[in-house]
């Protein structure tokens, strides 16, 4: 597969750096995993505490017919 450089830019902060990968995709993962985690949440306890305290959840899903 072919490689290429991304230019990726942190929206909020307006950070940009340079990831050689072969998709956007593979970049986008590699610059994500050097700033946070991800991690399912098993405790349905945990995730009622979490959305009572006030943390919206938000859907990565996207309607097609949109």
């Amino acid at each position: 597969m072919k490689v290429r450089l991304y230019l990726v830019e942190e929206i909020a902060t307006k950070k940009v750096r340079l990831i050689e990968a072969s998709t956007a995709a593979q970049a986008m993962k590699f610059v994500a995993e050097t700033t946070h985690t991800c991690n399912v949440i098993t405790s349905t306890a945990e995730a009622a505490r979490l959305v009572s305290s006030g943390m919206q959840v938000e859907s990565s899903v996207k309607d097609v017919t949109q």
